[in-house]
């Protein structure tokens, strides 16, 4: 997950940097969708993850 948020920053930033080019920020944008979209992914199988072994423990 870290990995990811470190991406989705690095992005970000690329995007201030290119805010000038439209095209660019498009492409920077439909990444950091994906990144995103990974992230939540991430932290839904985390949670689910967690409630099963709370589950199993009770």
């Amino acid at each position: 997950m870290a990995m990811v948020d470190k991406e989705l920053a690095d992005l970000q930033t690329q995007m201030i940097s290119v805010s000038g080019n439209d095209a660019a920020v498009d492409v920077l944008g439909e990444q950091i969708d994906g990144l995103r979209s990974e992230r939540q992914s991430i932290l839904t199988e985390a949670a689910e993850r967690s409630d099963l072994q709370e589950r199993m423990s009770v």
